[in-house]
């Protein structure tokens, strides 16, 4: 009886003290009629003040396609034969190249990708590899993929369509 009478105390200290907690970090609650908004500046000293560089006013076209930011490397309309970083990734001249979505885009054609997110599962990698995508692109930097089960899912699926790439946040 001792035993059951000191579990309960414990469990009422404890329930308690969770209670207490819990009214401490009660978050605030906006007052019955005030407006409601979306503006992450709203609580700002001085809201809406806070100016993006690179982007123009809502509803007005920034001309970026036709005119560089200030201090931008690529000045002017966008050229791709004058683009600094343009050719960087050419193959040599009379290479073969084996990739055949840059083989598409090189020969102005359109491709199309999906993004492999959260599934790990190879069945799930070979049906989007072979459901007519020109690429499949795995993701690891914003999902908990690891090497080991994208190696999987590509090496389940060696005849797919889709050329397999991967977006991670390792340098490889």
């Amino acid at each position: 009886m001792k035993r059951l009478l000191s579990a309960a105390g414990a469990c009422a200290v404890f329930v308690m003290a969770i209670v207490v907690a819990a009214a401490q970090n009660r978050p605030e609650q906006t007052p019955p009629g005030s407006p409601t908004t979306a503006d992450p500046y709203a609580n700002n000293a001085a809201p809406g003040t806070t100016q993006f560089p690179l982007a123009a006013p809502a509803g007005k076209d920034s001309n970026a396609r036709g005119t560089a930011p200030p201090g931008a490397v690529n000045q002017g309309p966008f050229d791709a034969s004058a683009w600094k970083y343009g050719h960087a990734f050419d193959a040599p001249a009379g290479a073969k190249i084996w990739n055949p979505v840059k083989l598409k885009m090189t020969q102005g054609g359109k491709v199309t990708g999906g993004t492999v997110f959260s599934a790990t599962d190879p069945a799930t990698y070979c049906a989007m590899a072979n459901a007519g995508y020109d690429f499949i692109w795995t993701e690891m930097q914003h999902d908990q993929h690891d090497w080991q089960a994208v190696s999987r899912m590509w090496r389940t699926c060696p005849t797919a369509k889709a050329v397999p790439g991967v977006r991670s946040e390792e340098v490889v």
